[in-house]
């Protein structure tokens, strides 16, 4: 695990750098060219980069396959010859060379492997059920250079629509530097490559494998065989090396090359020299948006994303709607567009984890709130979320509040029955209000047993005044 970008693991020893190119070769050939994507279009012989040993998985949903479509190679079924990872709802990283390819034809010509006849697609098996998303654009890294594989080996495929997130949910990219203290760290490999390397067969499944972070050099990282006989091999190409970063498991680097056979080792590009081309191309179709909300489709809402606000997936959940706060679990967003997922106290006007409007100004909430700043993340300061108006701090909102300035009305004060004020907010004030000052409440002047107390204390004094003048009468007359 990467703590703040500094090791926390055993350490592996370097090699050099020249017997790391030597070792690696193999898997390319004497040449450094990597293993052909493909043979005959018509036939296609499934070479390219399983996880050796490794073990089939339905988990991690974002890392996905790279299929020809089945009219393209007179078959029936779709063909595997890469893996990839989506890293934005509409963006797929993978490896330049699974993008770059010239594809023989069985009339011994070739045709460049074009968007249209690749699709990407998310599910444990390529034959079984699962989801597929048509590619519109390659976006080989601009340095790329076709079977040279030592230099920026990596590419974005862009797909036609956005992956729902319910499907799948992009996972993050590193952006620390990864220096030679990182080497011994545990990775974990994601692919749908073989599991012979000689025989070429077991690709279009899903794999996973662990070893530990090798040599590391200019833009690329090396790794051996596990000690249980794991490794990348043929169709795992494109697909993800994933290191637990401040416990979040983050892709780090792309699947490369390695020896002939998946034998020994391997070899990744790494991804955070890549780390700001990427969020260029991610940039160029991501939908800026109003914060307050209004800009974003069904099914999306504006949030914070660095320096801008963006669209992204959301559950939709409407104002006042409970939410869950751990934004670790996002995206999906859990509230609608214009809304915040934000943990508030009563005492700050809130009503706890809930969904509260969008505010810069007070002016962007309704008449009875305010807008509260400095709640939503360390980023945006001046950004805040409406929550109720308490004026006098009595603990009650404008809206249930009868007098906002008064702190001592609210809706559970005691009635004053002879101060011509509502006190507790019930619409009835001094007597009228017959639950409190006609049984024994003891407010100013609404006693029925003390002295001074209301009308129906002087009403028994007049009938003991008037039954002791008769008694006297009585008396007087000796009647």
């Amino acid at each position: 695990m990467i703590e703040n970008g500094t090791r926390t693991s055993r350490h592996l020893a370097v090699a050099s750098i020249l017997s790391l190119l030597f070792f690696l070769s193999g898997w390319a050939g004497c040449t450094f060219q990597p293993e052909p994507v493909v043979s005959t279009l018509a036939s296609y012989d499934q070479t390219g980069q399983a996880i050796i040993n490794g073990t089939s998985t339905d988990a991690w949903p974002a890392i996905g396959a790279l299929v020809i479509e089945a009219a393209y190679v007179a078959s029936d079924d779709l063909r595997q010859f890469c893996s990839g990872t989506l890293i934005d709802p509409e963006w797929v990283m993978t490896a330049g060379h699974c993008v770059v390819v010239e594809l023989p034809t069985e009339s011994e010509e070739t045709i460049e492997l074009t968007p249209e006849m690749v699709s990407f697609f998310i599910g444990p098996d390529v034959s079984g059920s699962g989801s597929l998303f048509a590619i519109d654009s390659f976006h080989p890294h601009p340095q790329f250079i076709p079977n040279a594989p030592l230099v920026r080996d990596i590419a974005l495929a862009h797909l036609a629509e956005r992956v729902p997130a319910e499907v799948a949910q992009p996972l993050p990219i590193n952006d620390l530097l990864i220096t030679y203290d990182w080497e011994g760290l545990p990775i974990t490999w994601v692919g749908y490559g073989v599991t012979d390397g000689i025989r070429q067969t077991g690709n279009g499944i899903k794999r996973y494998g662990e070893g530990l972070l090798g040599p590391v050099a200019l833009d690329m990282f090396a790794y051996e065989m596990s000690e249980d006989g794991q490794l990348p091999c043929n169709g795992d190409s494109g697909g993800a090396t994933l290191l637990d970063i401040e416990g979040v498991e983050t892709v780090i680097g792309v699947t490369h090359m390695g020896d002939q056979g998946c034998a020994s080792s391997g070899m990744d590009t790494r991804v955070d020299p890549f780390y700001t081309w990427i969020q260029g191309l991610l940039e160029t179709t991501r939908i800026p948006c109003e914060i307050t909300g209004g800009d974003c489709e069904s099914g999306q809402a504006c949030q914070p994303s660095d320096d801008r606000f963006e669209c992204s997936p959301s559950q939709d959940l409407a104002a006042g709607s409970p939410c869950l706060v751990e934004p670790e679990s996002w995206p999906p967003y859990p509230c609608a567009d214009g809304l915040a997922c934000l943990d508030l106290p009563e005492s700050e006007g809130g009503v706890g984890p809930a969904c509260y409007p969008y505010c810069l100004v007070d002016e962007d909430c309704s008449e009875m709130d305010r807008c509260l700043t400095g709640v939503v993340d360390d980023d945006h300061p001046d950004l805040g979320a409406c929550v109720c108006r308490d004026e006098d701090a009595d603990g009650f909102c404008r809206q249930e509040d009868c007098d906002d300035q008064n702190p001592q009305v609210h809706p559970l004060a005691t009635e004053v029955c002879e101060d011509g004020i509502d006190n507790n907010c019930n619409g009835l004030t001094d007597w009228e209000d017959t639950d409190t000052c006609n049984r024994g409440h003891v407010d100013t002047g609404c006693s029925v047993t003390g002295l001074g107390g209301g009308p129906s204390f002087l009403l028994l004094l007049w009938g003991v005044a008037i039954g002791a003048a008769a008694w006297w009468r009585r008396s007087a007359t000796g009647l």
